[in-house]
């Protein structure tokens, strides 16, 4: 009947209007179980409207996973503005570095690496701890993860190739200002070797500290 079309014509406007609002995937994974429900139910009496619903929670939820790639991103960037490269000397001084090494204080010789833990072996998708290392990347996998485990619910087949571009775009730019801060790093390594006057030493102990230097300013 007309009641029954506008009634459903004014649910969908109003589901459209206030879906933005749903900030995380399990809301939106709720709402769109509770939205099927009423779509079948009113298919008793001819006015199922499920497949009307389609387009407007693909919509949604492409727009939240976009919306936390972004946060996740623009979170990376500012954070490498502010990191403090550490260089491998500055860990070489430490009792232990890398997590999973152990170094004598006294002695030249090469850190031996631990055996992995029976956990991390049991679980190769398990993030690999040296990224605690660098607090930008370890901060930039965890907004990845938390993106992605937002689809876990409710994440239409149909959406998986523009999901992948837009993926794919935040690492490409990620990566871009990974490179940005490491060539920064550098110059900003070198300037402090002219200013310091470090090359005015033999030419092997120059050559050997500038590569040195770019070595710990791109880890």
């Amino acid at each position: 009947s007309d009641w029954t079309q506008r009634m459903v014509n004014d649910y969908i406007y109003n589901l459209e209007r206030n879906l933005h609002e749903v900030s995380d995937g399990a809301s939106l994974a709720t709402v769109l179980q509770q939205s099927m429900y009423c779509g079948q139910s009113l298919g008793r009496v001819g006015a199922d409207f499920r497949a009307r619903l389609v387009p407007i929670f693909s919509s949604a939820i492409q727009t939240l996973f976009k919306r936390a790639l972004e946060a996740s991103g623009d979170k990376f960037k500012s954070m490498l503005e502010e990191y403090r490269w550490t260089s491998l000397s500055s860990y070489q001084n430490e009792p232990e570095f890398r997590a999973g090494q152990a170094k004598s204080s006294k002695s030249g010789h090469a850190a031996q690496a631990q055996p992995p833990s029976a956990e991390s072996a049991d679980d190769p998708l398990s993030p690999p701890t040296e990224l605690l290392d660098y607090l930008p990347l370890a901060v930039f996998l965890n907004g990845i993860l938390w993106a992605l485990n937002e689809l876990r619910i409710c994440c239409p087949v149909a959406l998986a190739k523009s999901l992948s571009s837009a993926l794919e775009r935040t690492l490409s730019e990620a990566i871009g200002a990974l490179v940005h801060a490491g060539e920064k790093a550098i110059h900003e390594i070198e300037q402090h070797q002219k200013t310091s006057g470090g090359g005015g030493g033999g030419g092997g102990g120059t050559s050997g500290g500038t590569m040195g230097a770019e070595d710990d300013a791109l880890r």
